[in-house]
């Protein structure tokens, strides 16, 4: 085969396949729009310091007592809870809890894990004695910190662009959520509908007398 010839069909080929992707990213007619249908799957775990724990009975007395800071799944309505609105493949409109954003956010992927990125950066103070990031599994794609004066009460300053957080599951997707509670002895930290995978790289750090309660559930969006 002269070079001439080789060069021609690769050329063709080339053409070929463009074409087939323009024709399949042209056959998509947006807004494509998923909403929030069911509730997967839940779990909660205990964890202390020796680990977590695996005795029901304990583990039910726990979960009992602090009941009333986790989320009632049951009673979790899903309408218009989550709606994702593509309008583009690169771009996407959220609805949270019946309330419409205001701005499109960017779609990005990375590692299996799509990423809803608002457009604006956000900027908060980073308190060292409890990073909240110490316990989130997935982490905003743009994210820096910087030093400040002692004086604020802080040492340092995060800039981030926040991000919400989806998998991707048949034709559409799941939401990861967790509730998070941290009794100490001097406190109570309680975070609820987080978006978010709870990280056990925390669980190192639980004091003699500490618990950590996780509530996890996933929201499926069609």
């Amino acid at each position: 085969m002269k070079k001439g010839q080789f060069l021609f069909i690769i050329s063709l080929l080339f053409s070929v396949f463009s074409c087939n992707k323009d024709s399949e990213e042209a056959s998509v007619q947006y807004p494509l729009v998923y909403e929030s249908s069911s509730i997967l799957e839940s779990e909660i775990r205990v964890y202390t310091q020796n680990g977590e724990l695996t005795s029901m009975n304990l583990k039910e007395d726990v979960v009992d007592r602090y009941k009333n800071s986790l989320t009632d799944i049951e009673s979790i309505d899903l309408e218009e809870k989550i709606v994702a609105t593509y309008l583009a493949a690169d771009t996407v409109r959220l609805t949270l809890d019946n309330s419409g954003e205001e701005n499109n956010r960017l779609v990005k992927e990375y590692a299996g894990i799509i990423y809803w990125e608002k457009q604006d950066t956000s900027i908060m103070p980073v308190n060292m004695a409890f990073d909240v990031s110490s316990f989130l599994k997935h982490q905003p794609l743009y994210y820096e910190e910087f030093d400040i004066p002692t004086s604020t009460g802080f040492t340092k300053t995060a800039k981030y662009k926040e991000c919400y957080f989806a998998i991707k599951k048949d034709k559409g997707f799941a939401i990861p959520m967790f509730d998070f509670v941290y009794k100490t002895e001097s406190g109570q930290p309680t975070f609820t509908g987080i978006n978010n995978e709870f990280s056990e790289d925390l669980l190192p750090l639980i004091g003699e007398n500490d618990t950590i309660i996780i509530q996890s559930y996933t929201i499926e969006l069609k």
